[in-house]
């Protein structure tokens, strides 16, 4: 009966009704024992593990597509649904940009990314096996045997170039770039200025002649001639009266016009690679008349910026009072550790111009700095205390204190001796020591506190040692080299007369 069954839900082509499971599965093992994907024709088909109905037709790995009339050959009728159907090109037109989405579009002209070109005519650089990308996007390591997983001078893009060498440039002469040498804002802004005095002019101008011919000739017969003639006329640049400021001149533009603060004027004395053709205390004069007219301190006053009134006081006598204005644009603070901007030698007439150009913060107190921080500078001056100056290293005594407590200058000195800051020491005027100046106040370059003994623990006087830091330029006290200049003493004996004489 169930043969009659099966005849009746048979077609005439012989192909199974698809309502009937039975009949399907049935037919299905029938073919696949004919290919031999169950073994041995002559053995009983064993069904798979799930029953493959009408709509779960085998995919196209399982059953290899044939066309009818091999199916007829077989034995058994094709069925529709195991031909392969006929995939149509996704993009019918390839002159236009692909309808899919890659990472990347391509042009027409590019190649397709699935094709491997080789390129023979240059071939890349040996590598290390690594990690290549292959067309895929698939990452290919090498095998076990060592092999390279891609062939050399196979490429899915441009040849990669060379390495870069990597073998360092040799240089001639090398220097840091320093912007602090860049100039200023006032330097760029000054107009240009048509009424000008061409001897002025040509008298700033004439010490880049006198620099280069020092270069030039600096092992001749007269190159000690040409550098003193040289350290004269920096003496006298610091005093021409023609750059004192006032309504009718602007001294700013004989500076600028002279351009002896650029590159080719002053700086090829203390900043350049022809240095050593001058001693050392021309470059440090160099370098400070350069700072100071680089912030636009021009004035060749030694009391610029001072304000000073003379009256009589009651009881009849004259007295003579200096002060800073109060306005005064150049004032430096001296709340700072090392040399402030000041260039070793630097000399000034008084304290007061000293503490205007922020060497040291008081006007009469040896020691200056702030309660916390240490001390930022001292002043060697009296003969009070038990003081021993031997240049390079000074006994400094501090203030005496009350009831065993150290008096706030010694404190700044503990201060700056734990911490181990430099100092700043500065030399007033000094009989009884020769590293003094003769009149004024120096600036003596930068010391560090290494020691220190109690004198008196009642007064909580304490003294302390002092030794000057290496590398710096020697103490200007002696020879050509000592300061103040010349220059400096006339025009301060200039000033004291015109006091004196009641003008």
């Amino acid at each position: 009966m169930d043969s009659q069954l099966s005849s009746e839900r048979t077609t005439e082509q012989g192909c199974p009704d698809p309502k009937s499971k039975a009949d399907i599965r049935e037919y299905i093992q029938r073919i696949f024992t004919a290919k031999g994907v169950y073994g041995d024709v002559n053995k009983s088909p064993e069904p798979p593990a799930e029953p493959i109905t009408a709509v779960e037709a085998p995919s196209e790995v399982e059953v290899e597509a044939r066309n009818p009339q091999e199916e007829q050959l077989n034995g058994a009728p094709a069925l529709p649904w195991l031909i392969k159907p006929e995939i149509k090109n996704p993009n019918p037109n390839p002159l236009k940009y692909s309808n899919l989405k890659p990472k990347k579009r391509k042009r027409p002209d590019e190649p397709p990314r699935n094709v491997i070109f080789v390129d023979t005519t240059v071939a890349d650089p040996p590598r290390s096996p690594k990690k290549l990308r292959s067309p895929d996007n698939a990452i290919n390591t090498a095998d076990s045997a060592g092999e390279q997983a891609e062939t050399p001078g196979s490429t899915f893009g441009p040849a990669r170039k060379p390495p870069k060498s990597k073998v360092k440039a040799l240089y001639q002469s090398q220097t840091k770039v320093d912007y602090t040498r860049m100039a200023p804002e006032w330097y760029n802004d000054v107009p240009n200025i048509k009424k000008i005095s061409r001897r002025d002019l040509e008298s700033i101008r004439e010490v880049k002649d006198m620099v280069t011919l020092c270069i030039k000739h600096k092992n001749d017969t007269n190159a000690a001639k040409r550098t003193a003639d040289l350290r004269t006329k920096l003496h006298e640049m610091e005093f021409y009266k023609f750059l004192t400021p006032n309504d009718q001149k602007f001294p700013q533009g004989y500076i600028k016009k002279s351009k002896v603060l650029d590159e080719g004027g002053l700086r090829r004395i203390f900043d350049s690679p022809d240095t050593d053709a001058f001693p050392y205390d021309i470059r440090a004069d160099a370098e400070a008349l350069w700072l100071r007219w680089m912030n636009e301190d021009i004035d060749p006053n030694l009391l610029r910026g001072i304000e000073t009134t003379k009256g009589v006081l009651s009881s009849g006598k004259k007295r003579t009072q200096h002060k800073l204005e109060q306005n005064y644009q150049h004032k430096k603070s001296a709340n700072t550790f090392g040399d402030n901007g000041l260039v070793n030698g630097q000399w000034w007439p008084s304290r007061l111009c000293a503490f205007r150009d922020g060497a040291h913060g008081e006007q009469e107190a040896g020691i200056h700095g702030q309660g916390g921080v240490g001390a930022y500078a001292v002043a060697v001056s009296s003969t009070e205390y038990d003081d021993i100056d031997n240049g390079d290293v000074i006994e400094y005594c501090g203030t005496s204190g009350d009831n065993g407590t150290p008096s706030k200058g010694t404190q700044l000195l503990q201060e700056t001796y734990r911490k181990g800051q430099p100092l700043r020491v500065l030399r007033a005027q000094n009989k009884n020591s020769k590293y003094a100046p003769s009149e004024g106040i120096r600036y003596d370059g930068l010391y560090k506190i290494t020691d220190y003994e109690i004198r008196d623990a009642k007064e909580a006087k304490i003294r302390f040692t002092l030794k000057r830091i290496e590398g710096q330029d020697p103490i200007r006290y002696h020879g050509v080299e000592k300061r103040p200049t010349p220059q400096e003493s006339t025009e301060r004996v200039k000033i004291r007369a015109f006091l004196d004489g009641g003008s």
